[in-house]
């Protein structure tokens, strides 16, 4: 009686059942995150200077490592871990001009290859769905051809598994929900090339939470919907290309001339 059984790879689709059994708890969960991400994303385009930013795209390699455990504390415990590929769009509001902070975010399709291993049973399944990967960094290094930047960055994601194995001769359908959500810290680097273009490399690591939920061939009463919660380790690392547009340009930022008082006229005179 194990979600984590020996399951045929098949052609990755959204478990829409199963999402649907768990997609209550999970809003709940990352409730709080999606909010604080809409209102940075909505203060970061209300910003002085939003208009010059730059849109591009990206590519991500990641893996995770984490463990969930049944709600209703009927199966064991479970041990995951991920290759996760993704793709999408990406949009910056700062990549060459000498200001502090940028704002990013990753809108992506993600491609998961993941290991579940419940006791002696595993399982590698193929699964796809969407991330939103945001970023407030901060750039310690501002060059002309060159940007550095650090700060946190905020994932949220979901997927769907969708799986078919044999139980006894019988041939029965086997479906995952997965939700996600973590912090940590990013690291990244802009190499600008000419007026439009920039290339940037980042790396990252996310803790956060998971909600794992399998609609298990093996239940034969009740509910078959089971839901794991736990949590897991990420990290990986993104290329993006941009075409930078409005102005974002490198300018040295120029000091503004000190005021002067109505003592120094005095002082002048009386030298």
């Amino acid at each position: 009686m194990s979600p984590a059984h020996r399951a045929r790879p098949a052609i990755p689709l959204l478990a829409l059942p199963a999402l649907a059994a768990i997609a209550p708890r999970a809003l709940a969960a990352i409730a709080p995150r999606a909010l604080a991400a809409i209102a940075l994303f909505a203060l970061a385009l209300a910003a002085p200077g939003a208009h010059a930013a730059g849109i591009g795209a990206n590519f991500t390699y990641g893996w995770s490592d984490g463990r969930v455990e049944d709600t209703g504390d009927f199966f064991r415990d479970i041990n995951t871990g991920a290759d996760i590929y993704e793709v999408g769009l990406s949009f910056d509001t700062n990549l060459a001009r000498d200001r502090l902070v940028n704002y990013r975010m990753n809108l992506n399709l993600q491609i998961i290859e993941q290991k579940l291993n419940q006791g002696p049973g595993k399982a590698r399944i193929d699964g796809a769905g969407l991330a939103l990967n945001q970023l407030v960094g901060f750039g310690f290094i501002r060059t002309r051809r060159v940007r550095a930047f650090i700060g946190p960055t905020i994932h949220l994601g979901i997927a769907g598994f969708d799986e078919h194995d044999t139980v006894r001769g019988v041939r029965s359908e086997y479906e995952e929900a997965l939700f996600t959500a973590a912090l940590g810290p990013e690291i990244g680097i802009n190499y600008n090339l000419g007026r439009h273009f920039t290339v940037s490399f980042t790396g990252y690591y996310r803790y956060g939470l998971q909600l794992q939920g399998f609609d298990s061939p093996f239940e034969t009463s009740g509910s078959s919907d089971r839901v794991f919660v736990g949590d897991e380790h990420r990290a990986g690392l993104t290329t993006a290309i941009y075409f930078r547009f409005g102005g974002d340009q490198y300018e040295k930022r120029r000091r503004k001339p000190r005021k002067k008082t109505a003592v120094e006229p005095a002082r002048t005179a009386a030298r």
